[in-house]
C-alpha cells in the first residue's frame, strides 16, 4: 500500500456535514505519506446514532481507533485538523 510511504489515518474536526477532503489541503500530505481518510460522525457520506448522548469523546475516540481492526490497516498513525488534534491524542 503506497510503496514505503508510511500510512496516516486522517481525522476532519467534528463537525456535521464537513468532508475531511473539502476542507485540508491535502496534496502535500499525500506526497510524503499513505492517506486514508475519515469522515466524523454524520459528516459527508458518514452516518451516526441520533442523541447527543453518543457523541462524547470516548465515543469518537473510539471511532478513530475502530479502522485498526482492519487487515492492512492495523499500523497507521494518526494527524488531526483542528479540534481533532485533540481527539487523536486521546486515542490509543
Amino acid at each position: 500500500m503506497g510503496g514505503n510511504k508510511s500510512q496516516v489515518l486522517l481525522v476532519p474536526f467534528q463537525g456535521w456535514g464537513v468532508n475531511a477532503i473539502d476542507l485540508i489541503p491535502v496534496k502535500v500530505f499525500e506526497c510524503h505519506f499513505t492517506v486514508k481518510y475519515m469522515d466524523s460522525r454524520l459528516s459527508s457520506k458518514s452516518y451516526g446514532p441520533t442523541g447527543a448522548s453518543k457523541y462524547l469523546k470516548a465515543h469518537c475516540t473510539g471511532d478513530i481507533e475502530a479502522p485498526r481492526k482492519y487487515p492492512g490497516l492495523a499500523a497507521f498513525s494518526l494527524a488531526g485538523h483542528s479540534a481533532a488534534g485533540h481527539l487523536v491524542t486521546e486515542a490509543e
